[in-house]
Parts: C-alpha cells; structure tokens; sequence
C-alpha cells in the first residue's frame, strides 16, 4: 500500500466523521423544537457508513469508508402537555423528539476523537512522504 492510499482512506474517515458530526448537531438544535402533530415533529438523524473496497482508488489492500444512507429515528415522538404553547393542538399537547442530549453527546465525543484521529493520521502519513522526499537531497 502506498502512503498516498493512505491519505486518501483518511481523507475519507475525515468526511464520514464530519458527516457524522453534522447528523448530531442538527439533532442537538432541534432536540427541544416543538410541533403540532407527531408527523411534523423533527427525527433525529443517523448516517450510515460503508466500506469501499475500491482498487483504482486505494490500491489492492486499501479500503474507505463512505456515507451510503442518512437514516431517521423510527421513535415515536414525545408528546407534552402545554396547552398555552402557540404550538398546542385542540387537545393541548405538543409533540417533541425523541433525542437524548447526553446520548447525543457522548456519540459526538465519539465522532470527534474519531475525527482527529483521522487528522493525526493524515499529518503523519504528509509527514513521512515529506520525508522520504528530503532523503534524496
């Protein structure tokens, strides 16, 4: 494998992670956004990440990973009593998402270690074919 496979599987890490990263943030901002029925209420985001195994592009060992489906939340909103809200239906409820800020949280934590690991990664590898490049002078 070559080291400029390499940048290129963490390049693709790094697009994933962020991909991941902006599924969460979106959740957090709308995690307490109201709505009238169930059906409008906001759903949380979740990417879905595969495997490429493509040999042009990463050579015969190499391998990515790429976002193939951005899922939403099959859960069942929350729905909450607040019959002065704007957003109250004739029977006074009003309909949250199901999305826990601290699982939220901890998945973010997870997504940026995995981000800056891909970072590290990265540097390194232009570190060492920079190198390798200077050897030769």
């Amino acid at each position: 494998m070559s080291l400029l496979n390499v940048l290129d599987i963490s390049g693709s890490g790094m697009t994933a992670s962020s991909v991941r990263l902006s599924a969460i943030s979106s959740n957090l901002a709308n995690a307490e956004s109201g709505a009238t029925t169930p059906e409008e209420a906001y759903k949380a985001k979740q990417p879905v990440f595969k495997t490429i195994y493509d040999k042009s592009r990463f050579g015969e060992t190499g391998g990515g990973v790429e976002v193939s489906d951005i899922q939403e939340s099959t859960k069942e909103p929350r729905s909450v009593y607040q019959p002065s809200n704007p957003l109250a239906n004739e029977d006074g409820m009003v309909f949250y998402p199901s999305i826990n800020p601290i699982e939220q949280m901890a998945d973010m934590i997870s997504a940026s270690r995995t981000y800056s690991n891909q970072v590290e990664t990265f540097k390194t590898t232009k570190q060492l074919i920079s190198q390798t490049l200077n050897m030769g002078q």
